[in-house]
C-alpha cells in the first residue's frame, strides 16, 4: 500500500515469499524536491522456519530527473545478517554443513559498479565431514563488476589457521 501525506510517500509494510525465502519490505520516498529524491528502504530476508536469523538492509538510493530520464545515484546499504544455523541452508541444496554464520557491513556506490565491504563471522564450521571447533573472523572486499578479497582467522583454535582467496569477477 502507498501512502501518501506530509510531503513523504510511504510504502506500507508487505511481505514476499519466493520458495524457502520469506522477505519484508517497506520503503519511504521524501516529496520535497520535486526533481531530486532520496529513496529510502528496508527489508528483512529470512528462511521460512528459521526465526531470528534474517538478513536485515536498511538502503537509500538517490534518484535524480534529467531531461526525460532519471538518473540513479549512489546506493548506500547496510546490511546485518543475524547468526544463521549453516544446517538449514546445506539442507536446501544437499550440502552437509553446520555451525553459524553472521555478516555486518556495507554495499555502495553506483548500481553498474557495486563495491561490498563485509565483517564475516562463522562459529563452530563443518563442511562435509570436516569440522572445526573454533571461531573464524574476517573481511569480505568485494570489487566493482564483481569478485573480490577475502581474508580470515581462527580464534580459540589449538593451532592457529588463515585463509585468503581472491575471486575473480565470474566468482571463480
Amino acid at each position: 500500500t502507498l501512502n501518501c501525506s506530509d510531503e513523504l510517500l510511504k510504502l506500507s509494510s508487505s511481505d514476499w515469499k519466493y520458495g524457502p525465502w520469506v522477505a519484508s519490505l517497506n520503503g519511504k520516498i521524501p516529496l520535497r524536491n520535486s526533481s531530486k529524491l532520496n529513496v529510502g528502504f528496508n527489508t528483512s530476508i529470512r528462511l521460512e522456519n528459521v526465526n531470528n536469523s534474517e538478513l536485515n538492509v536498511q538502503a537509500t538510493l538517490p534518484l535524480e530527473f534529467e531531461g526525460r530520464g532519471v538518473v540513479a545515484g549512489d546506493l548506500l546499504a547496510d546490511l546485518i545478517l543475524n547468526p544463521l544455523p549453516l544446517s538449514q541452508v546445506g539442507s536446501r541444496f544437499d550440502i552437509p554443513m553446520a555451525g553459524t554464520l553472521s555478516v555486518k557491513g556495507q554495499v555502495l556506490g553506483p548500481l553498474s559498479s557495486l563495491k561490498t565491504d563485509l565483517s564475516l563471522e562463522m562459529t563452530n564450521p563443518q563442511f562435509n565431514g570436516l569440522r572445526l571447533q573454533e571461531e573464524w573472523r574476517g573481511d569480505f572486499v568485494g570489487s566493482p563488476g564483481g569478485g573480490g578479497d577475502l581474508q580470515m582467522r581462527s580464534f580459540g583454535a589449538a593451532i592457529p589457521g588463515a585463509l585468503a582467496a581472491r575471486l575473480r569477477p565470474d566468482w571463480s
